[in-house]
């Protein structure tokens, strides 16, 4: 199985969130700090994220300075009611959100995402079922880069075609 690697470079941070727990759903946010994943680049494209390999980004950032759908991230291990591990994607915006909040109370509680528009999040100190950590965050997050492709280290990917075409429309 082909290893990722995960390295920070330093980008400007910018707003946008993809990769939340679905509307109506409970979760837990591993606590552990080797179960997450700082300041990590990430494409965001049709409702999905992919990381991008560190060496892609400096060949990008290479063609322009700002490249829409390209955020730095924070990637966590959560956990639902059943079980279910998964990885959430958080993206940095300019001042503290509710988002970072949520986060952070979800490594002690059980949190809530509302089915309401927009990112509202209620704590559910109610529930006392212990989270479950099935797998290791490396592991998770390889099986889920490479079964869903979402790892990115091409510059011949689609996505990155449509990113440069983007970048050339508007220079």
């Amino acid at each position: 199985m082909k290893r990722i690697s995960i390295s920070n470079i330093s980008r400007s941070k910018v707003i946008s969130y993809v990769g939340l727990p679905p509307k109506g759903s409970l979760f837990r946010i591993n606590p552990d700090p080797e179960c997450y994943a700082p300041e990590v680049n990430v494409l965001c494209k049709e409702h999905k994220w992919y990381l991008l390999a560190n060496t892609l980004v400096d060949e990008l950032y290479k063609e322009a300075d700002f490249i829409s759908g390209i955020y730095q991230a924070n990637l966590y291990q959560s956990t639902d009611l059943m079980g279910n591990n998964n990885i959430v994607v958080v993206n940095y915006s300019q001042s503290g959100t509710p988002l970072f909040d949520a986060v952070d109370l979800a490594k002690d509680i059980w949190m809530e995402r509302l089915k309401v528009n927009g990112m509202k999040f209620k704590p559910a100190p109610q529930l006392t079922k212990p989270p479950v950590w099935e797998d290791s965050f490396e592991d998770l997050l390889n099986l889920r880069l490479l079964q869903n492709d979402q790892y990115i280290d091409d510059m011949n990917h689609p996505y990155i075609d449509a990113v440069l075409q983007k970048v050339n429309v508007s220079a």
